[in-house]
Parts: C-alpha cells; structure tokens; sequence
C-alpha cells in the first residue's frame, strides 16, 4: 500500500470509529438548542472538601452544561489572581 493509500484508510478509519466524547456530545446538543455553554470553574477543595463537593454537585441543577475542576497547585503563577487565591486557601 502507497503512503497515499495508508493515509487515505487512517482518514477513512478515524472518521468512522470516532467515539463523541462528552464535550463534543454536549456542544453538539447545545448547538441543537441554539444556546452557549454555561461553562464553571471550581477549584477541588476550595474553601474546604464539603463545601467544594456539594458545590461540584449543585452545579448541573443551576444550569451549568461543563465543569472545570481545578486542582490546587503550590506554584500557580500562570493562573491569575482569584485561582491562585482559591488554590492557596487549600493548603491552609
């Protein structure tokens, strides 16, 4: 098989075992619906382990669509200042 033909069967195969991930489902649906994501971020434990997972939990039913969950990092220069604030109040 040429280089041409192999890539033609990759292009063929890829196109046709490509599984939706749940983000290409949920943007797909959204745009079905005509409508942007209501997309949330959350840092894991932030202020504290409860409080973080029964916000994790109650986001869908206020109508968020995709959850960002950000871990906390000791060296987070390159997050601006409100996620470098949450991910410090985790390791308090």
């Amino acid at each position: 098989m040429s280089a041409i033909q192999d890539n033609a069967m990759n292009t063929i195969v890829n196109q046709t075992m490509h599984t939706p991930t749940r983000l290409e489902h949920c943007f797909s649906t959204l745009k079905q619906q005509n409508r942007p994501a209501l997309i949330s971020y959350l840092t894991a434990g932030d202020p504290d382990a409860d409080t973080s997972r029964r916000l994790l939990h109650g986001l869908p039913a206020a109508g968020v669509d995709i959850i960002e969950l950000g871990m906390p990092f000791s060296d987070p220069m390159a997050d601006g200042p409100a996620i470098q604030k949450s991910g410090a109040t985790c390791f308090k």
